[in-house]
């Protein structure tokens, strides 16, 4: 029972039932969740919204990064305030707005070799990850493509972790922040696009 003092719930759903089981937990995570999600195509944005207490949401796809074993169009997290929220391993396909999007959150929300990608470079207001307004974004091991920009920072600080050569590639803008926003580069390999670094009015980017 998800509201139980239990440690930790495990489920494996299919790709189908992942929003539906999502949509069932109580808004209050008194213990810990791990999703652990079958191969195949999510048709639907995924939503992870309102959740609080003192449990973990973990939600668990492709163990490597840029797999397409896991798709899904794009995954919103938005207004959580439980410790964590960690996604990880989905190839994200939305090529009309923001790949991994997070607003108001002020738990812990971490993405975790993830891709985003469109088939041609965008030139509209299309992002891979947009942090707006959450306090503690961390995007780690991660995958970016022709997208505007592959990491948005807005108001708030947004951390990200890239160690390797694959981190971006052919993006108009990789680091973009804005709004007062802050990005930091925990850890960054060889880095690939037209404007590696971009802030607006007193935003700050620091590696």
């Amino acid at each position: 029972v998800v509201h139980s003092f239990s440690n930790t719930v495990t489920k494996t759903v299919n790709p189908d039932d992942l929003q539906p089981y999502i949509n069932s937990l109580p808004k209050c995570l008194q213990a810990s969740v791990n999703i652990n999600v079958n191969p195949g195509d999510i048709p639907q944005t995924l939503n992870v919204n309102g959740f609080y207490g003192g449990g973990n949401l973990v939600i668990n796809a492709a163990s490597t990064v840029s797999t397409y074993t896991h798709t899904v169009p794009n995954i919103v997290v938005q207004n959580c305030s439980n410790p964590l929220v960690n996604v990880y391993g989905f190839t994200a396909t939305n090529t009309t707005g923001n790949s991994f999007y997070t607003n108001k959150n002020s738990g812990f929300i971490y993405f975790n070799k993830c891709f985003a990608f469109e088939g041609s470079k965008s030139t509209a207001s299309h992002h891979g990850f947009y942090n707006n307004e959450s306090s503690l974004v961390y995007v780690s091991n991660c995958y970016v493509n022709n997208k505007f920009a592959a990491y948005v920072g807005s108001r708030v600080t947004m951390n990200v972790n890239a160690p390797t050569d694959e981190t971006n590639s052919s993006n108009t803008h990789v680091f973009y922040a804005n709004g007062g926003g802050e990005i930091r580069l925990l850890n960054r390999g060889t880095i690939q696009g037209d404007n590696i670094f971009t802030r607006a009015g007193n935003s700050r980017i620091v590696y």
